[in-house]
């Protein structure tokens, strides 16, 4: 059986909702509504159903089985691996990524085992819950344009190892790329001359 984590939490965070205000539009019992946003249980799919009209969101989005379109957590079923790459805390407000080389290899989930560039990075740092939290497994299409409002990974040019950051793309200028992070709130700008690559968020493996 396929483990799943409920988004409730992110759902409503990225509506500046608080639960108690959740709880209220959505005429769920804000007590259950707290132990659903901190994981002690999973709602029944009519308390979800609830949940997800108050947020004008798909029974799915609540429930954690996508992000934006991408399965998450989808059980493969070919042998392909692909590989996962570990991180390491890199200063205030960028969780660094080491990209040099992969820690792992995982099952490949069926929607990226045909990209052959494909691969997974482990969040560290909490610089984007209540999106992402440390210890998930981002999944990665590096075939797929991001566009403003998709998560990311920017991987950067320092001279002497690959690293990046997970980030939401704002907007880009000529010089500058714009990223949003959650905790802090804040936008992240970074140099376009250091970029290397910038690939999308494509799916999660939750812990």
């Amino acid at each position: 059986m396929v483990e799943r984590r409920n988004k409730i939490r992110i759902l409503a965070a990225e509506r500046n909702l608080s639960v108690a205000e959740l709880a209220k539009i959505s005429g769920v019992q804000p007590h259950n509504l707290r132990r659903y946003a901190r994981q002690e249980a999973q709602p029944r799919i009519e308390i979800a159903n609830k949940i997800a009209e108050a947020l004008n969101v798909s029974l799915d989005e609540v429930m954690g089985t996508r992000l934006g379109s991408a399965p998450m957590s989808a059980p493969p079923t070919t042998n392909r691996t692909i590989p996962v790459y570990g991180a390491a805390q890199g200063g205030v407000g960028h969780d660094i990524t080491d990209v040099s080389a992969p820690i792992d290899h995982i099952a490949a989930p069926d929607w990226i085992s045909g990209n052959p560039n494909a691969y997974a990075v482990i969040v560290t740092g909490d610089s984007m819950e209540p999106r992402f939290y440390a210890g998930e497994t981002l999944f990665i299409h590096p075939g797929l344009p991001p566009k403003p409002g998709d998560d990311v990974i920017v991987q950067l040019d320092n001279g002497s190892s690959s690293q990046a950051v997970v980030k939401r793309l704002a907007r880009r200028t000529a010089a500058k790329l714009i990223c949003e992070q959650f905790n802090p709130p804040t936008d992240v700008q970074l140099d376009v001359a250091e970029i290397k690559s910038m690939h999308r968020v494509v799916g999660v493996k939750y812990t």
